[in-house]
Formats: structure tokens, C-alpha cells, sequence
């Protein structure tokens, strides 16, 4: 599929550095898989975007993305799921670069469980160093 594809392209642009066009080939898999209404789809390339966003310092825009894949993927994915909480613990950690630690709190919580249970990759080892940066802002 052409939006596979263009996602490819930004996971490629993105492990380059190239982030600007990463953005660009994420927002053609989006549009491409929004306009063919796939949902599972459409919120890999949110995640995607948005992980690409973060970089560029835009937390707020990478909100907007993280919060329709959060939404999309908890009415595909059951409670507990790994992929969901990987979502959730994205959007926590983007709240928490806005300093908006209350609203973090709650993904945060929610997700660290579930993840502490998966094999260790890098995104789950990344997903759960947000939890304990959220308590330092507590203390």
C-alpha cells in the first residue's frame, strides 16, 4: 500500500534526523490513510507524527495527534493492551513537556503497569522513564 510506503519513509527520515521531512512523509501516510479510513492505521501515523513533533519542539501540536490515536486505539484495543499503553504513556510524556503535570498524571499511571510487563525495547524502556520524571516534579 502507497501509505505504508510514505509511513516507511518517514520512520527512515526520522532515524536519519531528516525531521522536517519525516513530518511530511507521516502527514501523506495520515491523509492517504484517513481519506481510505483505516483507524489502526491511521493511528500508527499519528503516533509517528507526533513522536516526530516532540523533537521539533511543538508538544502541543503532537497533543492534538496523540490524544485522536489515544481515542482510536482504545476503542480497537482492549484495556490493558501494550500498544494502547505505549499511547497513553506518549501523550503523558508530551503533557509532561508542557509542564502540565495533573493532566500527565493519569496516562502515566495507567500505562507504566502494563508496560513493566512487556520484553524491554527501546520504546518501553522510554515509556517508562516518564512515570518516575512525573514524581520528580512532585517532590
Amino acid at each position: 500500500e502507497v501509505a505504508s510506503s510514505w509511513y516507511t519513509l518517514g520512520q527512515i527520515n526520522e532515524w536519519k534526523g531528516s525531521h522536517q521531512q519525516a513530518l511530511e512523509w507521516y502527514q501523506k501516510a495520515l491523509d492517504l490513510r484517513r481519506e481510505l479510513g483505516k483507524p489502526q492505521y491511521i493511528a500508527e501515523a499519528q503516533v509517528g507524527a507526533a513522536g516526530v513533533l516532540m523533537k521539533l519542539n511543538r508538544p502541543w501540536d503532537a497533543e492534538l495527534l496523540l490524544r485522536e490515536a489515544v481515542e482510536i486505539r482504545g476503542r480497537l484495543l482492549r484495556p490493558g493492551n501494550w500498544l494502547l499503553a505505549v499511547t497513553e504513556s506518549r501523550l503523558g510524556g508530551c503533557l509532561l513537556a508542557q509542564r502540565r503535570y495533573a493532566d500527565a498524571t493519569p496516562f502515566l499511571v495507567r500505562s507504566d503497569p502494563i508496560l513493566r510487563k512487556q520484553q524491554p525495547t527501546a520504546e518501553i524502556q522510554e515509556a517508562l522513564q516518564r512515570l518516575p520524571e512525573l514524581r520528580r516534579y512532585f517532590r
